[in-house]
């Protein structure tokens, strides 16, 4: 879709370019055409761009709160291992289990087919974490002691963080290459453009003298 865009945008600038000849040799009429289609071409590519970019924010968004999310969560878990399982220290831990499970969903359902597989790999990693976490939590509840469970939780953990952060870093990755790719083509059309407005220029100059 990027590309068939960007052919489009190009024949169309090399049409008005086309067009400004004509005039200038007498075939008339279309003095106007390059600059209308050099704004309505840039308007296209900004709004096009801009669609492109708020949807992968969105994308990311959901990661960002996954990430916060697992944070907030094994925070409630460091502070339930800290006070020995205190039933004070349970409900905030109870509360917060699968607490990020809505965006998992939502990437699974509209995140697109680049996120199918980073999505269950990160989910799977997760549900894992969840897993330990309610054996740490049924421990306690039988009066067993939670010595060394915690660092059963923080590999479990680590290895959640490492694929969330993965997949922020991947994001920007991608971001950072959309963004070299439109200044490419921005400056491919720059160059088109600025011979389209010479061409323009030329037809006025050469229409005063007739």
């Amino acid at each position: 879709t990027r590309r068939r865009w960007r052919n489009v945008g190009i024949g169309l600038l090399a049409l008005s370019l086309v067009l400004g000849v004509v005039e200038i040799i007498g075939f008339g009429g279309f003095a106007w055409f390059p600059a209308i289609v050099g704004i309505t071409l840039a308007s296209l590519m900004i709004q096009d761009t801009t669609t492109r970019v708020r949807a992968h924010n969105v994308v990311t968004a959901r990661w960002e709160a996954i990430n916060n999310g697992v944070n907030t969560e094994h925070a409630a878990l460091y502070s339930f291992l800290a006070n020995n399982g205190a039933p004070f220290r349970r409900a905030p831990l109870v509360e917060k289990i699968n607490s990020v499970q809505d965006h998992f969903d939502w990437l699974r359902a509209h995140g697109g087919t680049s996120e199918r597989t980073p999505v269950r790999l990160t989910e799977l990693a997760y549900q894992h974490y969840n897993e330990v976490i309610m054996s740490i939590l049924a421990a306690g509840e039988r009066g067993e002691s939670l010595n060394g469970l915690g660092d059963l939780a923080s590999q479990s953990f680590a290895l959640l963080s490492q694929a969330i952060n993965k997949n922020l870093a991947r994001r920007q990755e991608e971001l950072a290459g959309f963004v070299t790719r439109v200044d490419e083509r921005n400056a491919a059309l720059q160059v088109l453009a600025t011979m389209a407005v010479t061409v323009d220029i030329g037809v006025c100059l050469v229409s005063s003298f007739i």
